[in-house]
């Protein structure tokens, strides 16, 4: 399968006080971690929305196709029209994508294989981390998904409102270290202060 991947990281960090884009994990900065990741699971092409810390960020994105966005302060649903808009023009036969965020620091390659194979092995329209009791990112996207999220204005309500609408269907797949994002002086404290679980090898 053909698959792509969108990284949104156009964000301003304002609960953090400084770019959680730029925080270092266990495997790097997290938007270096997070493309890694998506380019480890076989992703082609890597987009990268950035926006309120571009200057700062776009350095740590080699790998990837950085995406501006302008309108970032209207929330992640520019980020993620934009980052839709970019896939549509960069390729026209994609299977599907993987829709992320990079504030996850537990996220890895692994993960990513293990919702390409759910969305395999099911036929499903998308494949989405269960964790917290509720579907949630990162996900695979089928390109008819995409297109629904293009024409809804970067998601409406946003991905994860698609990914929880009972007409959509949605394979789940356990991740339960997904409920650790970094948003606040706290969770980047604790990402300091060791290395977060990370997900159990495939099956």
């Amino acid at each position: 399968m053909s698959l792509g991947a969108i990284v949104l990281a156009a964000g301003a960090s304002s609960r953090l006080g400084r770019p959680k884009q730029l925080l270092v994990g266990p495997r790097g900065s997290l938007v270096q971690a997070t493309i890694a990741a998506a380019r480890g699971a076989g992703a082609d092409p890597v987009l990268v929305t950035l926006g309120a810390h571009a200057e700062a960020v776009a350095p740590h994105c080699a790998g990837a196709v950085i995406v501006p966005v302008a309108a970032w302060a209207d929330g992640q649903g520019a980020s993620l029209a934009a980052g839709l808009t970019a896939l549509e023009t960069a390729t026209a036969s994609l299977d599907g994508a993987f829709l992320l965020v990079c504030d996850q620091p537990a996220l890895t390659a692994d993960v990513l294989v293990r919702l390409h194979d759910a969305f395999r092995r099911t036929g499903a329209d998308a494949a989405a981390a269960y964790y917290d009791g509720q579907a949630g990112v990162p996900a695979l996207v089928s390109a008819r998904l995409l297109v629904r999220l293009r024409q809804d204005g970067g998601g409406g309500h946003g991905a994860r409102a698609l990914l929880r609408d009972p007409a959509v269907r949605t394979a789940l797949v356990e991740w339960p270290e997904g409920a650790f994002d970094v948003d606040t002086p706290a969770d980047a404290a604790r990402l300091a202060g060791g290395t977060p679980a990370s997900d159990p090898p495939a099956a």
